[in-house]
């Protein structure tokens, strides 16, 4: 089994009727339908590290989590280096009064309606003041599906200290 988080359980079982069996190496695995379409491309190995053995499962479909990026990354793709994305600003109305790096659009219900109907693979960075409200706000997109997921470090106080010192702190 394979859940929507991409949490594998590989266990002994009896075949279901409604399973999706794949075979390889004289082995049959069997698969629950939902399971069978995450499973795509995954690999099944037997290990042996020092005294422990296992199953090593490799999912490629499995999302890498959220990533880091920081500030001077950042700086660089908004300036069109490194490939089209998405920012996003997760802070308050109150804070982006105060302080705010152009072209991040803010995260509200409308602008995650219309997420959802882009691509999954669609490369999206948040940030927040330091990082922290953007590392929860991001965990929530990987935890939706999508796929390429940064989190801005430091979030904007990093921006105003090393890109645009113009950004006021706060």
């Amino acid at each position: 089994r394979i859940d929507a988080r991409f949490y594998n359980d590989l266990s002994l079982g009896t075949r279901a009727s409604d399973d999706v069996v794949a075979r390889s190496n004289g082995v049959e695995i069997c698969f629950d339908p939902a399971s069978a379409r995450r499973a795509a491309g995954l690999r099944i190995d037997f290990v042996t590290e020092g005294d422990e053995t296992g199953f090593k499962l490799d999912n490629p479909r499995a999302p890498k989590g959220v990533q880091e990026m920081s500030v001077t990354e950042l700086a660089a793709r908004l300036s069109g280096d490194g490939g089209a994305f998405v920012l996003f600003d997760v802070r308050t109305d109150k804070e982006r009064e105060l302080a705010v790096i152009e072209g991040a659009q803010v995260l509200d219900e409308a602008a995650l309606d219309s997420l959802q109907a882009k691509d999954k693979s669609t490369p999206i960075a948040l940030h927040c003041h330091h990082g922290g409200r953007s590392a929860r706000a991001a965990q929530a997109l990987i935890d939706l599906g999508f796929l390429d997921v940064y989190n801005v470090v430091g979030g904007i106080d990093a921006w105003s200290q090393e890109v645009d010192p113009s950004v006021p702190r706060y």
